[in-house]
């Protein structure tokens, strides 16, 4: 063999050495959850969406793969002409108003698929009718971009079927989600939801503890953390965090509670989901005594010992004096700020 083709092979053989090594690495960083989305544009898809023309607005959160309760329950208080099976037949009939969903679309029901693709076909109905659906990640959808194989998504039973098993069902990979190749788009939908919403003087956000930053400097905060480390970061999903944090506002009952938060926020009311048993009521929209916080996780569509979680409707007139009451899946408003 000549010298210049004894150079060769050794060349080529030291790239494909490499390159195999690479591809072991890659196999080996997906195996462990070590995935990453791609580059966010925080210009177009911002940290926190701020919201000044409003009117009617109404909230919601932790859906958890419960379908059929989400869809009955907008159904019911006239946002959907009607419940279906198919989460694409529904059709937004809110009008100009806005809809929030605070977080955790995902896990534990056996329907995440459902409620991430009802959530995205009339968020583009509301845009086209002049109204608006804002959907704000959860801890879960975050969890879920950090690692696709996380305990959560991956869970089996009653109240603990994780994302997972559903994707599994319709031959699509998880980790495809997260890289934002899945062909549905769904993955690229939810790696580039807002982690909060300001409209008016209401802010929504899964967990609610905003530190006692600013909006900008939320914003900042969140934006770095997720460039430099991904969804896993601790000001994300850390027990003090944004998405996670439970407890921050310390007694409901004192007139204390939350205002700092909101003063720092500029708003009047902090609306979160996350915490069932936040001011102290596992099934009800509930307000602190002081009317700043606002809790909406009510444990839709749970199977509990005393009875399935109820699904509740936070609905909020920003007309004039705040008020807010609580829509039931018949429809029936109970008042809890006036």
């Amino acid at each position: 063999m000549s010298l210049a083709r004894f150079a060769f092979a050794i060349s080529f053989l030291t790239v494909a050495a490499c390159s195999a090594t690479e591809d072991e690495a890659s196999d080996e960083a997906e195996m462990n959850g070590a995935l990453s989305t791609p580059e966010r544009n925080w210009h177009a898809h911002p940290a926190i969406v701020e919201i000044d023309d409003a009117g009617e607005v109404y909230a919601l959160s932790d859906v958890h793969g419960h379908y059929d309760a989400f869809v009955s329950l907008l159904a019911a208080n006239h946002l959907v002409d009607a419940p279906n099976r198919d989460p694409k037949k529904p059709r937004w009939t809110g009008g100009r108003a806005i809809l929030v969903v605070a977080g955790d679309l995902i896990d534990k029901g056996p329907q995440s698929i459902e409620a991430i693709d009802l959530a995205r076909s009339l968020e583009a109905q509301a845009a086209r009718a002049g109204g608006r659906v804002v959907v704000t990640m959860g801890n879960h959808e975050a969890e879920f971009l950090a690692d696709p194989k996380n305990d959560k998504a991956t869970s089996k039973g009653e109240d603990e079927t994780g994302i997972d098993i559903e994707l599994d069902a319709m031959h699509i990979e998880p980790k495809s989600l997260v890289k934002g190749t899945d062909t549905a788009g769904r993955g690229a939908w939810l790696a580039n939801l807002p982690l909060g919403v300001r409209i008016k003087k209401w802010f929504f956000a899964h967990g609610g503890n905003t530190q006692k930053m600013s909006i900008g400097e939320l914003e900042e905060k969140l934006e770095r953390s997720i460039d430099h480390h991904g969804y896993d970061d601790k000001d994300v999903t850390g027990g003090d965090s944004l998405l996670e944090g439970q407890k921050w506002y310390g007694d409901p009952d004192k007139d204390g509670a939350g205002r700092d938060e909101a003063d720092a926020l500029g708003v009047k009311h902090i609306v979160f989901g996350h915490d069932p048993g936040a001011l102290d009521d596992h099934k009800q929209i509930r307000a602190s005594k002081n009317d700043v916080l606002v809790k909406i996780d009510t444990e839709m569509g749970m199977h509990l010992s005393s009875g399935i979680g109820r699904a509740a409707l936070l609905h909020i007139g920003t007309d004039g004096h705040d008020t807010a009451e609580a829509l039931d899946e018949a429809g029936r408003a109970t008042a809890i700020i006036e």
